[in-house]
């Protein structure tokens, strides 16, 4: 994924487009309910179902290799 620079997203932010072209690693909390203040919305598909919810990125790894090596050292599932 794309590290989000603000909420308005690359639609609306120079600066989310250049943040756009980056791809990387990331941990994120998502959200289910939407709450009180601003974040960016991914699509999320579980169970053939799709709904968008409110995130914050936690953390931002440089490759695979660190992020099995975090996952594995916190007991956190890897998903995609």
């Amino acid at each position: 994924m794309s590290t989000p620079h603000c909420a308005r997203g690359p639609t609306l932010c120079s600066k989310c487009r250049e943040a756009a072209k980056v791809e990387n690693y990331a941990l994120v909390r998502i959200y289910r309910e939407p709450g009180m203040v601003t974040r960016p919305v991914m699509e999320i598909i579980e169970n053939g179902k799709k709904s968008h919810c409110e995130f914050d990125v936690i953390k931002v790894f440089k490759d695979n290799i660190e992020v099995k090596d975090y996952a594995k050292k916190n007991s956190i599932k890897i998903v995609s």
